[in-house]
């Protein structure tokens, strides 16, 4: 039987805090600090202080350090000084390299989760996908980023493929942080809802083409957002 989208989640994170030396510490820290990324805490040209993390995170700063200077090679923060790193400010010519990957990463993700969903996933997509409506009405952008990313890995964890998850994690920790300056800068306006509502049609159907379409459009939407939010 293919794994589960939790299975798959905890297996993932438990990867990660088995990696990295000494011990699991340094595994650990680097996924909270990831999270963090992942869930919009973070805006481009944000520093990430060494002290302040270790502080926060009950650890020394050796393993903040180690996970910076991972994080660091993978793109999700750039180096600064010894103490610290920052969250990129990326180029045009960047956010068009991250938004064209996703585009080939994510509708695949679709295709491969739409034929293995249960009434039970459909039912927690369309909670979700509530969720986040309800939300933009009253929740900080770092609760509409932490939602609107629990649907859609929800939807591609379910693929049962945990390199092609990780791969869309890896790149999403490159562009959350200038999707959740893009969701402040829109305010309270759920621009993407038409996208979710189309899709979660879509999968009742158990059509994946439809479905992989509706999140084609939604990520050229947001790029075309992007650049429209930095007067370009």
């Amino acid at each position: 039987m293919a794994p589960n989208a939790k299975q798959i989640r905890d297996r993932l994170k438990q990867e990660l805090k088995n990696d990295g030396n000494p011990g699991n510490r340094s595994g650990q820290v680097y996924w909270d600090i990831r999270e963090q990324i992942l869930d919009g805490r973070y805006h481009p040209g944000d520093k990430l202080i060494i002290r302040d993390l270790a502080a926060e995170l009950c650890v020394s700063m050796t393993p903040v350090r180690e996970a910076l200077y991972r994080l660091i090679a993978e793109g999700a923060l750039e180096a600064r000084e010894r103490q610290s790193a920052r969250i990129p400010l990326l180029s045009i010519a960047d956010i068009e390299e991250i938004w064209n990957i996703r585009l080939r990463l994510e509708p695949y993700a679709v295709e491969q989760a739409v034929p293995l969903l249960t009434s039970l996933d459909i039912d927690r997509l369309t909670r979700y996908s509530e969720e986040v409506a309800d939300a933009k009405k009253h929740l900080s952008t770092k609760e509409i980023s932490q939602l609107v990313r629990q649907f859609n890995f929800h939807l591609y964890r379910s693929a049962a493929l945990p390199r092609l998850a990780k791969m869309i994690e890896d790149i999403w920790a490159s562009s959350m942080p200038t999707l959740g300056w893009l969701l402040e800068h829109e305010k309270r306006d759920d621009i993407a809802a038409k996208y979710r509502q189309d899709l979660l049609k879509a999968a009742k159907r158990r059509d994946p083409v439809a479905a992989a379409q509706c999140i084609t459009d939604d990520i050229k939407g947001s790029f075309q957002r992007v650049l429209t939010a930095m007067n370009i």
